[in-house]
C-alpha cells in the first residue's frame, strides 16, 4: 500500500526527521527572527535617544 509520507509545512519537502519543519526552514525562519529582532533593538534605542534618554548599556 501507498504509505504517507510526513512533509515540511513551510516548503513541502518530505521530511527525514520527527517534526513539522525541515531543517532548511527551521534555519531560515530563525535568521529572520534574529534579524527583526536586532532592527527592533536599534529601533528603540534611536527612540529614547530622540526623547533625550540614556538607553541602557550591557
Amino acid at each position: 500500500m501507498t504509505e504517507k509520507q510526513a512533509r515540511c509545512t513551510v516548503c513541502a519537502k518530505v521530511l527525514e526527521t520527527d517534526g513539522t519543519i525541515c531543517q532548511a526552514c527551521q534555519e531560515s525562519i530563525r535568521g529572520e527572527a534574529v534579524g527583526k529582532q536586532k532592527k527592533v533593538g536599534a529601533d528603540a534605542k534611536k527612540a529614547m535617544k530622540k526623547h533625550g534618554q540614556k538607553p541602557p548599556t550591557k
